[in-house]
């Protein structure tokens, strides 16, 4: 068995609320924004849970039909899939270093574009950072209100924590930029 994927996990943990059928995972996905951490689509969701019932970490719970409606499965974990789930999170949380994003390969490369170009696109990416953490914000205090436990909202916290860093970094390498304390061999 492979490890599990980021969207395994998450629709692991979604298993251990309660049986759920693979568009109710989606829209959970949906509504919890996760999105914002993984790629989430409807395809995949089938793929993996697919991949998850024939490795033996879910079952199936019920099939059910209303009408002229396609059949709906509706899955449960197993004891093997909060096992998995367990050890993979905390391998994860272990984990140093694995990520590979692509902004600090462009940051590294900035200097090729011309500076105005580097500082516009740069003032976007802080835009759209301001932009997700007002959502990131609303969707804290949302779940606050709703009673939502707090370590429930820890990966939201851990994002407006790392978006609002980077915006801050963002805000003064522009200003380095700008201000032509950094030179710019591509002027």
């Amino acid at each position: 068995m492979a490890a599990l994927t980021p969207l395994a996990i998450a629709m692991l943990a979604l298993l251990r609320e309660r049986p759920m059928h693979p568009y109710e995972m989606h829209q959970t996905l949906l509504e919890r924004h996760q999105d914002r951490v993984l790629k989430i689509r409807p395809g995949s969701l089938y793929h993996t849970v697919e991949r998850l019932l024939s490795d033996g970490l879910v079952a199936v719970n019920s099939v059910e039909r209303e009408g002229n409606r396609p059949e709906r499965t509706t899955y449960r974990i197993l004891p093997a899939g909060e096992r998995a789930l367990t050890d993979r999170v905390a391998d994860l949380l272990r984990e140093w270093g694995t990520d590979y994003p692509s902004f600090p390969v462009a940051i590294g490369e900035v200097h090729f574009l011309p500076r105005e170009v580097a500082i516009s696109s740069l003032k976007e990416r802080m835009a759209a950072i301001e932009t997700d953490l007002v959502m990131i914000e609303s969707g804290q205090q949302a779940a606050r209100t709703r009673g939502v436990d707090p370590v429930v909202l820890l990966s939201g916290s851990y994002l407006h924590q790392m978006f609002s860093a980077e915006h801050e970094w963002l805000a003064r390498t522009i200003e380095l930029i700008e201000t032509e304390e950094y030179s710019w061999p591509n002027n």
